[in-house]
């Protein structure tokens, strides 16, 4: 009823339906980013292209930068083009062989191209190097591994969700909940859903912005056994 009394209040004022609709949609949108975060970030995706074609650029015009050629290798892996990232990535780990970053990504990249025994081996020295790396994500690789029985993989399923406990994020919290949920390991993915909820009840307004979503999600996997 509000909405309903906005827009029509807008629509009076403007004289426009379309331009009023467009109003209370953008105020909609700013809302829920500001205070309560439930919808996506619509220009996460524009920004990333941007800073991507900034970054090919640069590589083109300095093939050695290492920075430059690991944050791309990183974007790529984030979109999802995994055989990209893994070229990208191999130019950076000449360089830079010394950063758990580059291992934990190119293994990853690897992993999802299916090179899965240097995948498993790229991520293992990654959290050899640095056991926090990456807010946890490469225990969820590990895990993922080990629930899929894939050649060289981990079965100590007990000590990584151990270790992604203790060093994780509440989005890794949450990813490794829904690996376990599609493999049937409930009591384990409700394990990881409790500590997204937690995390949730105990943060700051700010936070809890940012995870109300996942802590949305992770009540009804909760629910659906």
């Amino acid at each position: 009823m509000k909405t309903f009394f906005l827009f029509s209040l807008i629509a009076l004022l403007t004289g426009n339906l379309f331009f009023a609709l467009a109003i209370v949609i953008l105020l909609f949108v700013f809302i829920d980013r500001s205070f309560i975060g439930l919808l996506p970030d619509f220009t996460a995706s524009w920004r990333r292209r941007v800073r991507m074609g900034e970054l090919e650029r640069t590589v083109r015009a300095n093939p050695h930068n290492g920075d430059a050629l690991l944050e791309l290798g990183v974007l790529y892996f984030q979109v999802k083009r995994y055989q990209r990232a893994v070229n990208v990535l191999e130019q950076a780990y000449e360089k830079m062989k010394d950063w758990p970053e580059v291992h934990f990504y190119l293994g990853a990249a690897g992993y999802e191209t299916g090179d899965t025994a240097r995948g498993l081996a790229e991520i293992r020295k990654a959290v050899e190097m640095n056991p926090k790396i990456s807010r946890g994500f490469p225990y969820i690789y590990l895990i993922r591994a080990a629930l899929e029985k894939k050649d060289g993989a981990c079965v100590e399923i007990d000590d990584l969700e151990t270790r992604l406990l203790r060093t994780g994020s509440v989005q890794a919290f949450f990813e490794a909940g829904r690996i376990f949920h599609r493999h049937g390991e409930k009591s384990r993915a409700a394990k990881m859903f409790r500590e997204v909820l937690e995390n949730y009840r105990l943060s700051s307004p700010t936070f809890r912005r940012s995870y109300r979503r996942m802590a949305i999600l992770a009540r009804f996997y909760m629910r659906s056994g």
